[in-house]
């Protein structure tokens, strides 16, 4: 393998940070999906609103902004996830879907702590996790895979 250039450097961290803003989007999303088909259901008697076009724009609107409450909170374990894999060259999706859950139990915790009604209720504490492995996920195909590709181990 050559030695890696500046630019390659450039590249992969370019590529670490798209892959993050990726993950974060698509986590939320699923976030919201799963939150608003649960209200959908529990609306379901009152009816009166067309549920497709309702959810579509939801989803589209709630995502964006869902992202960035959520980013505040779980940006430095993420990070630090990120930061152990590509240190360790980690590249198998098995490490990113534990780091997932570990995040998730994080932010649920730091809720609960925080008296955050999410974390209250079990499904909304399952959906967090479910949302923070979905996130880990899409990290992993994007950048993930790539971990430490210019890690030299000692001899």
């Amino acid at each position: 393998m050559p030695k890696p250039d500046f630019w390659d450097y450039v590249f992969r961290l370019f590529r670490i940070l798209f892959g993050m803003a990726i993950a974060f989007w698509l986590g939320t999303a699923f976030f919201v999906a799963l939150n608003l088909g649960q209200t959908m259901r529990e609306m379901e008697p009152q009816g009166g609103f067309d549920s497709g076009t309702f959810s579509f724009i939801t989803v589209l609107f709630a995502t964006p902004v869902t992202a960035m409450i959520v980013g505040q909170i779980a940006i430095y374990p993420i990070l630090l996830a990120v930061v152990i894999a590509e240190i360790a060259g980690r590249k198998d999706a098995l490490f990113y879907m534990l780091a997932g859950i570990a995040i998730g139990a994080l932010m649920v915790g730091y809720g609960a702590s925080h008296r955050i009604p999410f974390a209250e209720n079990l499904f909304q504490s399952l959906v967090v996790i479910c949302s923070c492995i979905v996130g880990m996920l899409v990290y992993w195909l994007i950048a993930g895979r790539g971990a430490g590709r210019f890690h030299r181990p000692v001899a």
